[in-house]
């Protein structure tokens, strides 16, 4: 693991965002020795600026490089990607014993590979008495402009793959890649929504293939 607080000036913005967001995770799951705490307290918060964010501030901030950190009270874009990746994390996580996050790539061969988000949908999309139903959820978030109706959109649709129970793990590092990338401007938002839709939506099951694309 990286020393804490380190700058990675090899690494693009997006990178370290995704390397942050790993990080925290495996601090909050702990080897199996969850803090239940620290999840119940960031399900509990709307926001990195909620009070009770606060408590576990330390887990987060300490990972954070100085350039993703504000200076004026008003979270970043880096911290509200993290933080809303984190926060998805924690509603999956709740009363799983198994670790819901999984890297996509990984040199280590202990860690189950996951899936991007929308990749794990497309697997629940494979049934026909749903999948109308979850077409909707799924194009309401395609279709939002700002990252507030797309945190609240993939809440919901993280409370439904929880209720599947699914055994698949989601890559919260490259979802909060993706985060930071849809606030960054409307072309990358675009971009950003255009990756969504061709994974969820797109029929070829290919589990290598979405492994590969997953870094680009």
């Amino acid at each position: 693991m990286a020393e804490e607080g380190t700058k990675q000036p090899k690494k693009s913005a997006r990178q370290r965002i995704a390397n942050k967001t790993r990080q925290i995770i495996h601090v909050l799951y702990n080897s199996g020795n969850i803090n239940k705490a620290g999840l119940a307290y960031l399900r509990q918060s709307k926001s990195l600026n909620s009070p009770k964010a606060m408590m576990v501030l330390p887990d987060i901030m300490r990972f954070m490089d100085v350039d993703m950190i504000s200076r004026s009270g008003e979270p970043t874009r880096a911290e509200v990607a993290v933080f809303t990746a984190v926060r998805l994390y924690a509603f999956h996580q709740q009363s799983k014993a198994v670790s819901v996050y999984g890297p996509v790539n990984s040199d280590d061969s202990e860690e189950p590979l996951g899936k991007q988000i929308f990749t794990v949908l497309r697997e629940l999309r494979k049934n026909l008495k749903t999948r109308q139903a979850l077409d909707g959820r799924v194009q309401q978030i395609l279709g939002a402009t700002n990252i507030a109706s797309v945190n609240n959109s993939l809440n919901q649709l993280i409370r439904i793959i929880k209720s599947a129970d699914l055994s698949i793990p989601i890559d919260y590092g490259l979802l909060a890649r993706d985060l930071f990338d849809f606030q960054m401007s409307y072309e990358q938002a675009n971009r950003v929504r255009l990756r969504w839709g061709q994974q969820y939506f797109k029929n070829i099951v290919d589990d290598q293939t979405d492994n590969n694309e997953g870094e680009k």
